[in-house]
């Protein structure tokens, strides 16, 4: 018997070591525990959304605040950056040193501090360093959550029902951060409005601490270090490259179309915003819409399907027959891609052992965060030298490059794990 259990009165009273029987069916508690904690994700990851939808209407306001060029300001998404990569690429470690519940809670402490910081107008010193703390703190929660959400269910439609919120803040949070602005309101108050949704989350993981670690306690310390363990498996770097590209592709996309549109294709900057935000909107109602669908179909065929969108979706965008097909191309590459990665999480989840998860998770979140800093980076530099034509056939090749690392990913992910893996998986199935 663990001592954890010997000394928890409810525990003990529930499995009748306390000398009585329970008087009510313990799984109601769990039901119950499971939906606060899924609301709980749900209220972290559209957070997390509004954090990285409010940054493209804060340049500018920060820029004109400090008195330097956007360049300089733009440092601070560097930041963020780094700071998401370092804490992603350790985050199983950091979570079986702290246990998962003190993991979350570090990360939303982080955010929050970060947010209210920022919030009071700091040196430019300081505002080009406090988003260290916000791209740890959000990596933390994207990373501790994605995990969980994959471990609790083997069906895709709750991962793909999360990321679909992300999408929605990132689409809510411009809409609300310029109206603060349009109402007087200084830049800070965005921040402020950061800082509260922070505070609600810290509140709530609080609250729900002891639902937390019951959930997380059985895959959270065991023998062996789970970093090193899920590096040694060919289908996590794989997975890992697939988020490198992937991620790359989404983010270019959506910070780069809006030039593409109106200075190459010379549509009306009103337009070019509209169907910019249509694109990260297909995004989110992609993960919405066919999240039901990813529980009747399998992944792999899913994703297939989804790729073959995204592969159309560009050609119809690249096209130029129409400012109809170039609209319709952008919102049907958002919309294609959107499932893809909390699918490919779920695929990946389901084929390896508990306490490997994280490790796995959070080792493809730090690429995807390496994708996302350098890939639009470099698209900036390649339209720089050839001209924003040259933007589609950039981002093709980082789609071509997508669809390769699926590829190996489809026959790896059919593949039988190595044995010291095998076992785990067969362990931790039966348990």
């Amino acid at each position: 018997m663990s001592v954890s259990l010997l000394n928890d009165p409810d525990q003990l009273s529930a499995t009748g070591i306390a000398g009585r029987a329970p008087s009510h069916d313990p799984t109601d508690d769990d039901s119950k525990a499971t939906g606060l904690q899924i609301a709980i994700a749900a209220l972290a990851f559209a957070l997390v959304g509004v954090g990285d939808g409010t940054v493209g209407i804060l340049l500018p306001e920060l820029s004109a605040s400090y008195g330097v060029v956007r360049t300089t300001v733009g440092m601070l998404l560097l930041s963020n950056a780094i700071g998401y990569l370092l804490t992603a690429a350790a985050g199983g470690w950091l979570a079986s040193r702290l246990g998962r519940p003190r993991y979350l809670l570090l990360g939303t402490a982080s955010f929050l501090s970060a947010s209210t910081m920022m919030a009071l107008q700091p040196p430019l010193w300081g505002l080009l360093t406090l988003p260290l703390l916000v791209g740890s703190g959000t990596a933390v929660l994207e990373t501790g959550l994605t995990a969980f959400a994959a471990r609790r269910s083997s069906n895709p439609a709750l991962l793909n029902y999360l990321h679909a919120l992300f999408g929605i803040g990132a689409f809510v949070g411009p809409l609300a951060a310029s109206a603060l602005l349009h109402a007087g309101f200084n830049w800070s108050s965005i921040y402020w409005m950061q800082a509260g949704g922070a505070l609600l989350l810290l509140v709530s993981f609080g609250a729900t601490y002891r639902h937390w670690r019951l959930e997380l306690a059985a895959v959270s310390l065991a023998v062996g270090n789970p970093v090193a363990a899920a590096l040694r498996l060919r289908l996590v770097w794989c997975m890992s490259l697939f988020f490198l590209f992937y991620v790359g592709a989404e983010i270019s996309l959506g910070h780069w179309s809006f030039s593409y549109l109106s200075e190459e294709r010379h549509i009306r900057a009103a337009l070019a915003g509209g169907l910019t935000s249509g694109y990260w909107l297909g995004l989110a109602l992609g993960r919405l819409s066919l999240a039901q669908l990813a529980a009747l179909v399998d992944a792999r065929r899913l994703i297939h399907g989804c790729l073959l969108g995204v592969v159309l979706g560009v050609v119809l965008y690249w096209s130029g027959l129409s400012r109809l097909t170039t609209g319709l191309g952008l919102v049907l590459t958002g919309f294609s891609l959107g499932p893809i990665l909390p699918t490919a999480i779920s695929l990946m989840a389901e084929r390896l052992p508990a306490r490997l998860v994280l490790s796995a998770v959070s080792l493809c979140a730090s690429f995807g965060s390496l994708g996302k800093a350098i890939f639009p980076w470099l698209a900036g530099n390649v339209t720089a030298l050839w001209g924003l034509t040259a933007f589609l056939p950039y981002v093709s090749g980082l789609v071509l490059l997508t669809v390769g690392c699926w590829l190996a990913i489809a026959i790896l992910s059919r593949a039988r794990l190595p044995e010291w893996c095998d076992a785990e998986v067969s362990s931790s199935s039966g348990a």
